[in-house]
């Protein structure tokens, strides 16, 4: 086929008065896209592009950006949230809602800045005996009322006095008489 059937064919001649778009137009429009920049674009480029054409202010209907003034909005509300705020010896506590709530510790325990959490030595609700408990970082005194319950039956031991030490089948190796506080061994 001649080229100027391959013109004709393709919309590549000269027709733009019947709305094709004429060769010598579109290699005059490719070259020039192709050989827009002799440099590499630089981050100028770049931003000045993506604020003109990409970035959309977004609103209830539009995925966009944020304004400075959308953030400020936010972070209003966002501090105006009473229950977002902590106080001292206060944890969040979630629920299905995703809305965590500030919660007090109880009375007998409270939590530090750095995660320490520090409880009575009453306040061990739940306590399961024969697991395992590591004093090894323990402070203070360990009062024996508290921890031998379980261990051991006291067959052992006078009337008025409790098992303090078993052996490792629970069998009673020592006993007090529950008013000693023992150490912390150093």
């Amino acid at each position: 086929m001649p080229v100027g059937d391959w013109n004709v064919a393709y919309g590549w001649g000269n027709h733009s008065v019947a709305g094709y778009y004429a060769a010598a137009d579109f290699n005059a429009d490719f070259d020039t896209r192709l050989n827009a920049s002799t440099t590499r674009p630089t981050s100028a480029d770049v931003t000045a592009d993506i604020a003109t054409h990409l970035a959309v202010t977004a609103d209830t209907n539009t995925t966009g950006h944020l304004t400075d003034t959308d953030w400020d909005t936010f972070n209003e509300k966002w501090d105006a949230l009473t229950d977002m705020v902590l106080t001292d010896n206060y944890i969040y506590v979630g629920d299905a809602s995703n809305d965590p709530m500030g919660m007090a510790m109880s009375n007998d325990c409270t939590i530090a800045s750095n995660g320490a959490i520090t409880c009575d030595h009453d306040a061990l609700d739940n306590f399961v005996a024969n697991e395992h408990l590591n004093w090894t970082a323990s402070v203070g005194t360990i009062h024996t009322d508290n921890y031998i319950e379980g261990h051991g039956n006291g067959a052992n031991c006078a009337a008025g006095s409790y098992p303090l030490g078993v052996n490792a089948s629970g069998a009673v190796e020592s006993c007090t008489d529950a008013t000693t506080e023992i150490a912390r061994a150093t």
